[in-house]
């Protein structure tokens, strides 16, 4: 038997922002252990504590040389430990759009619950072709999650393991917060981050 675990993190917001993002990461217990104790040394060694949060390191004044090396070095450690990233997007405004004339939220949840059934169809499909039967899988959101319970039915429906809700603290939800700000940025500006192309 195998230990899975499955984090995500949301960026953008369904009342003031024009997308919304929902992204993380799934790995093995194992792969999430390596990744830890690399991402903490990574953060050690640039001197950023023992938080991660990409909202407060881009609001850092730091020159733009400096970001992008320490956003290139986090991003190889996800990748060096074999993440499996997940990621689903919404734009706002085609939502409520579509809302407005097929009453979409009754039907299949909020912008955060659409979201996530997307990322869980994704998952599905990861699931299906690397998880065996006795494999054992958990699940965990970051805790400031605007619609959790919408996301928790979803989960529910799908016959995944219920959701645990955790802090921001937790470093593998740092990576899931990292994935969705860029990919946030990356809807919002048109545009990859210049550590994304090196």
């Amino acid at each position: 038997m195998t230990e899975y675990a499955l984090y995500l993190d949301d960026s953008g917001h369904p009342d003031d922002q024009p997308f919304l993002v929902v992204a993380g990461y799934v790995a093995s217990e194992s792969q999430w252990l390596k990744f830890e104790d690399q991402w903490k040394k990574e953060l050690s060694r640039f001197n950023l504590g023992s938080e991660f949060h990409m909202t407060d390191f881009m609001r850092q004044k730091i020159s733009r040389l400096k970001r992008d090396q320490i956003l290139s070095t986090l991003a190889s450690v996800i990748k060096a430990n074999g993440l499996y990233p997940l990621v689903a997007a919404m734009d706002i405004a085609a939502y409520k759009r579509v809302n407005e004339e097929l009453t979409l939220e009754e039907c299949v949840g909020a912008p955060y619950a659409y979201t996530g059934r997307t990322v869980v169809r994704h998952f599905n499909i990861w699931k299906s072709k690397n998880l065996k039967p006795e494999d054992h899988l958990l699940i965990f959101v970051e805790q400031g999650t605007k619609h959790y319970g919408d996301l928790e039915q979803v989960f529910k429906r799908d016959k995944l393991p219920n959701i645990s809700r955790v802090s921001k603290a937790i470093v593998p939800v740092q990576a899931a917060d990292f994935l969705a700000w860029e990919t946030f940025d990356w809807l919002r500006s048109g545009s990859l981050s210049a550590w994304v192309k090196i």
